[in-house]
């Protein structure tokens, strides 16, 4: 799949999600680790389904969305004698990543990810000896060595206001709007006086007319004075 290609047919239906694709395909991994961190679980998997399978996923950012994705309870339905379903996008997301890791397709990055918590290890101990359902790599239990992340104050959506707009559009966290906080903000409302404009000048009907009341007044008394 290719960054300008949607994860399904559903991406349709997202305002703007084709901008958001387009922003992330050129973004760092700051960036990316930046957008998981605001996605809303019950709404934004599609997004994630699309990080995923995109040749600039990282092996830290898979792992860390694969974790975030509560794969434990997934594994405990299907020691339950369930299965995936394949139109829940959570078991989509899970089985997505799980594929390409197999095929070797995360490059590694630059950005420590310390691994999961032992709660997937407790989950299959209480199954043993069965084995995991989901046959989770080893790989992805790994810490992984790294950076912290540093993400440019200009590339998130607090202080850049067309990322503001971008990230509420297609439904991710995106904080107070930039002209809170102070920052440069987006075209002020229609009607909204600015800045460095004279009254006058945003008025310029009412400023001519009082002009020609005052030409009007002076020559009524020029002609009160001479003509009478």
């Amino acid at each position: 799949m290719t960054a300008d290609q949607p994860a399904s047919d559903e991406n349709e239906y997202i305002p703007r999600a084709g901008e958001m694709f387009a922003w992330l395909a050129h973004a760092s991994e700051d960036v990316w680790y930046d957008c998981v961190e605001r996605v809303n679980p019950d709404d934004d998997t599609w997004l994630l389904l699309w990080m995923v399978d995109q040749p600039q996923c990282t092996e830290q950012l898979a792992a860390h969305i694969f974790w975030w994705s509560g794969p434990a309870h997934v594994a405990e339905h299907l020691f339950g004698g369930g299965s995936l379903n394949p139109n829940d996008e959570s078991d989509m997301l899970i089985d997505l990543i799980l594929r390409n890791w197999r095929k070797d397709l995360y490059r590694k990055g630059e950005i420590g990810f310390d691994g999961p918590n032992d709660c997937y290890r407790a989950m299959l101990a209480k199954y043993a000896p069965r084995l995991d359902p989901l046959d989770v790599p080893q790989g992805l239990f790994s810490r992984f060595d790294g950076r912290k992340r540093n993400v440019d104050p200009n590339e998130t959506p607090e202080i850049n206001p067309s990322l503001w707009e971008l990230y509420s559009d297609v439904g991710l966290s995106s904080g107070p709007r930039p002209e809170s906080s102070g920052q440069a903000s987006p075209r002020p409302p229609h009607g909204t006086p600015q800045h460095g404009i004279s009254q006058s000048a945003q008025n310029p009907p009412r400023a001519l007319g009082i002009a020609l009341l005052a030409v009007s007044l002076v020559g009524m008394i020029l002609w009160f004075k001479f003509v009478r």
